[in-house]
């Protein structure tokens, strides 16, 4: 019984430090404001992109975030501005990474270290993106300017934790 309230109270402290995070890279970097949302189900995959961040050590997982084209565009503009439409898709890929990398980083430091991130990697096709081997440990909904945004984390099996 302790163990499970144990359990359960590391996932709610890991909740609040995404959310905060999410909350805090999103502010800071776009301008922009995430409200939390509670769904029932999770965000379609269809017309959505996805960005992930592997973090690697004594814990191995991914953060991932799912996320509409409509905002991923708005990002970008926040980013680099208006740009040439030639250049949309490498700027939107790069936002993505950016957002996956500020918010790796600062969740990374919440798991048992030593960790580290790798690169993010990223899909115009959320569903192309698929993390088959992982667990969810949680999954969190915010709303930013009517659009849904997914953060997940995945875990890696134990026998893949070793280093």
């Amino acid at each position: 019984m302790a163990l499970k309230q144990n359990k359960t109270a590391l996932m709610q402290y890991m909740e609040n430090e995404i959310c905060h995070c999410a909350e805090m890279v999103w502010t800071t970097a776009l301008g922009l404001s995430l409200t939390r949302k509670e769904l029932a189900q999770p965000v379609a995959e269809d017309e959505n992109l996805r960005c992930a961040i592997s973090i690697k050590g004594r814990w191995n997982g991914w953060l991932v975030i799912t996320l509409p084209s409509t905002l991923t565009n708005k990002a970008a503009i926040k980013f680099f501005g208006e740009s040439d439409p030639s250049m949309q898709d490498e700027n939107i890929e790069d936002t993505l990474k950016e957002l996956a990398n500020q918010i790796g980083g600062n969740f990374k430091n919440l798991v048992p270290q030593p960790s580290s991130l790798e690169l993010p990697i990223m899909s115009f096709k959320a569903e192309d993106l698929q993390f088959p081997k992982t667990t969810e440990l949680t999954r969190l909904s915010f709303e930013c300017q009517g659009d849904l945004i997914e953060f997940q984390l995945l875990e890696l099996p134990e026998e893949k934790n070793t280093r």
